[in-house]
């Protein structure tokens, strides 16, 4: 993807409030599903749960729907590219 190509990447601690699932049919058909095995007693707390890259004010998810839909945390880890 030519909009993270060449950019910074960290591991940081977002709000799940500032994450932009942009693929809304995938995200739909995510949250329909039964996903034990991406709960939080699964994950550790500081366990990175996705990449999302900053766009616009938001994070736009690129990889960890499932794990980022599945939290109940109000922040997470995530490997963030500016």
């Amino acid at each position: 993807m030519d909009k993270i190509k060449d950019k910074d990447y960290e591991v940081i601690s977002v709000s799940v409030d500032e994450l932009d699932f942009g693929q809304d049919k995938h995200y739909k058909n995510v949250l329909h599903k039964t996903l034990e095995y991406y709960s939080d007693k699964e994950y550790l707390r500081d366990s990175i749960r996705g990449v999302a890259y900053w766009c616009g004010g938001k994070w736009k998810v690129v990889d960890g729907y499932h794990r980022l839909t599945q939290t109940k945390f109000p922040k997470v880890r995530i490997i963030g590219i500016k």
